[in-house]
């Protein structure tokens, strides 16, 4: 039976607005800027404090679109929190509040001080100033209240004695209370020994029946022990609450009465609710899906790239349905960019500029290592082969939120975007609209290869040759508007807090995550070692004894410090950083991915043919890496790949049996001789780029075009 029905209403599904100012708890009394400051004791030698969070706060409202009425709101707040600090959402909704001196539901500068100061630095100076003991104590106490489902505001709100319980039911479970009852308890956790048997563990309880005793003695009962087993819930079918969200997609297939074609994204109309119906509070949904930082779809940066992505997808999916072809005979000369861009160079360039400029405004609030939701698809060099990253998007997954799955998987892309290929600047336009649209959904990690050095030194297959052929008037534009996005673009990437994304390697690997987080930008020379390796170094290409530990990278350059790593130093890296896993690119691979290091390292290349005048050497598949929880909780690697496509071009050699057999008996003779392991020439290597450190009043030299 059909239940027509009458219509509800057309914005019965919008999301929350942001809150208002209103009248809320207010702190003591207001505080002036200037009384806010010198209760922070923001002297002289501490200005540099001040210096740095207001430009960090002039960063997020730049790529927020915020920067008119210079004021922080609470969503664009929480995004660049949980970015720049891995806050969760309540905890960054908390924090805001609590520093809101001024009671504006928004933050202005000397508000968003406090509250790093309050919550980020953490400086001992300031432990007992009563100004940030007030806003801490606040945020706990908004913490509580915004944990209630849907709740939008701590206006005007009081804790009910249950919530009051599970506050001091948290606080107990700090560091300094678990300490001290543990003295009681287990007296051994503070002796020498490190380790407690299970006899030991019951027989300390149980001696002599004390068990009651022991427990009576702490505030405690047999009923906690028998709760914390039973409370050990299975947490991978547990969510947040369920919301509604306003728009829809709809497909309209090809039909001699239906006029549309295809897919499209529009507001949830009103004849898909029920009439008169006033939507829960708990079921709305809080802003759009694509985040804060996200340009709003009536902007002109929008337009441009959802064309882009939209003529894109559809090259993927006639990619993946045809007849296979190379990429650099695919849509050759710029026809590419035509079918992306539309024809004319000036056309062209100027909508490279403006997806360019909006990517540095969003690249520039975040940290130089971003945090990345799973599950999550990762993507290694792709250096101007366009086709090759549609083939992955055709076969396994586009995205993009109309017929693609966006919606519900982060993209990384691990850098070398560009040299070499054929398809350079179509390219740059795709992921750069990929992230103008979907900013909290695509990441681009930055590669060796999106410096101004490299494109410039990588001669007729660089991309600075590129644009110059591609752009003959408007080339030096394009080329200085992309490389000031790469300047402010992260170079690494933390997904679901296991797996760090980085394009090089980790060098000697005695920095870390921090390090990496803490790198400055923009960058436009790589001056700092910790980057230079994050971006250079490469792993031994053998998991035996002989290649463990820190070894000269010579074939990246003779003293340029770059290293080569072995598996002890990735296995030391992922414990003390607590990560499992680390995939990262920059050398290409015969599958497409090569598993390491025991495990715990994968390089991953997504560039078919790559070297194809180089015979067996072009014998190389493309690949992707999909991050995704499995049934048993667990954070699984799914390599996904397109093989290398069979070339007149790129034939393999025979392979020669007595030439094996005397590199062999070679080997063997010298390593007999000389007690070392003779370095022999490898194909595969051919293609390493070498690195120029920029020594004062030195120029740099070329970098070989048969270099990658």
């Amino acid at each position: 039976m059909a239940n027509l029905g009458l219509p509800g209403p057309s914005n019965a599904l919008e999301p929350f607005r942001p809150v208002q100012e209103v009248v809320s708890n207010r702190i003591s009394r207001k505080f002036g800027p200037e009384e806010v400051l010198s209760k922070l004791r923001v002297t002289a030698e501490r200005q540099h404090r001040q210096i740095e969070s207001d430009m960090e706060f002039d960063r997020i409202l730049w790529a927020a679109n915020q920067s008119k009425d210079q004021m922080l709101a609470e969503e664009t707040f929480v995004a660049a929190a949980a970015q720049l600090w891995g806050f969760t959402r309540v905890a960054a909704r908390a924090m805001f509040y609590a520093s809101d001196v001024n009671d504006t539901a928004r933050l202005d500068k000397v508000e968003y001080l406090l509250l790093r100061e309050a919550f980020v630095k953490n400086d001992e100076a300031l432990a007992d100033n009563e100004l940030i003991q007030e806003i801490q104590l606040r945020a706990i106490y908004f913490k509580y209240v915004l944990r209630r489902p849907a709740q939008r505001t701590v206006f005007n709100t009081v804790l009910t004695a249950a919530e009051m319980l599970d506050l001091v039911r948290d606080l107990c479970t700090g560091d300094t209370h678990v300490q001290k009852v543990a003295a009681h308890l287990l007296p051994r956790l503070h002796s020498d020994k490190e380790t407690i048997p299970l006899q030991e563990f019951v027989g300390t309880f149980m001696d002599r029946g004390k068990l009651q005793n022991l427990l009576d003695s702490n505030s405690m009962s047999v009923n906690d022990i028998v709760s914390n087993v039973r409370d050990a819930r299975d947490q991978r079918f547990k969510t947040g609450r369920v919301v509604l969200d306003g728009r829809a997609e709809s497909a309209y297939l090809s039909s001699p009465l239906q006029e549309k074609k295809g897919i499209e994204s529009d507001v949830v109309g009103s004849e898909a609710v029920n009439a008169d119906m006033e939507l829960d509070p708990q079921c709305r949904a809080v802003g759009g899906w694509r985040g804060p930082m996200a340009v709003a779809r009536t902007s002109e940066e929008y337009g441009v790239a959802l064309q882009v992505i939209k003529v894109a997808m559809g090259l993927a999916q006639e990619a993946a349905s045809s007849n296979d072809m190379l990429d650099r005979d695919w849509l050759p000369n710029g026809a590419g960019l035509d079918r992306l861009l539309g024809k004319g160079e000036s056309l062209q360039a100027n909508k490279i500029c403006l997806l360019a400029k909006a990517c540095q405004r969003q690249f520039s609030s975040y940290p130089s290592l971003v945090r990345v939701r799973a599950p999550a698809k990762v993507f290694g060099d792709i250096h101007g082969q366009l086709r090759d990253v549609l083939l992955l998007f055709g076969l396994f997954g586009m995205p993009y939120h109309c017929g693609g799955d966006i919606q519900t998987t982060s993209y990384v892309f691990n850098g070398d975007f560009v040299d070499r290929g054929e398809h350079q600047l179509e390219v740059v336009a795709l992921l750069f609209s990929l992230h103008v649209v979907y900013p909290m959904q695509v990441y681009l990690v930055r590669g060796n290869h999106e410096f101004r050095d490299m494109s410039e030194n990588m001669g007729e297959l660089g991309f600075l040759h590129h644009c110059q052929s591609r752009m003959k008037k408007r080339w030096r534009s394009v080329f200085d508007a992309v490389h000031s996005a790469f300047d402010w673009m992260p170079l690494g990437a933390v997904v679901a807090g296991k797996v760090l994304v980085l394009h090089g390697g980790l060098g000697d690997g005695t920095w870390g995550l921090r390090d990496l987080e803490e790198l400055k930008r923009p960058m436009q020379e790589l001056d700092c070692d910790h980057a230079l390796n994050a971006l250079w170094s490469d792993p031994s290409d053998s998991d035996n004894t002989m290649s463990r530990g820190v070894h000269s990278n010579e074939e990246r350059g003779e003293g340029a410090g770059i290293h080569q790593f072995g598996p002890d130093i990735t296995q030391t890296f992922c414990m003390r950083e607590g990560i499992d896993l680390v995939i990262r690119s920059h050398q290409f691979v015969r599958q497409g991915y090569k598993v390491m290091h025991g495990g715990h390292l994968i390089t991953l290349f997504s560039a078919r043919n790559y070297l194809l005048d180089d015979g067996e050497a072009s014998h190389n598949d493309a690949a992707m890496i999909l991050l995704a929880t499995d049934l048993n909780g667990h954070l699984r690697v799914h390599p996904k790949r397109v093989a290398f496509m069979p070339h007149p071009d790129s034939v393999p050699p025979k392979e020669s049996w007595w030439k094996n057999f005397s590199e062999e008996f070679a080997a063997c003779w010298h390593f007999l001789a000389t007690g070392q392991k003779l370095r022999r020439k490898v194909q595969q290597n051919k293609p390493n780029v070498k690195f120029n450190r920029k020594l004062s009043g030195s120029s740099s030299t070329p970098t070989s075009p048969a270099s990658r």
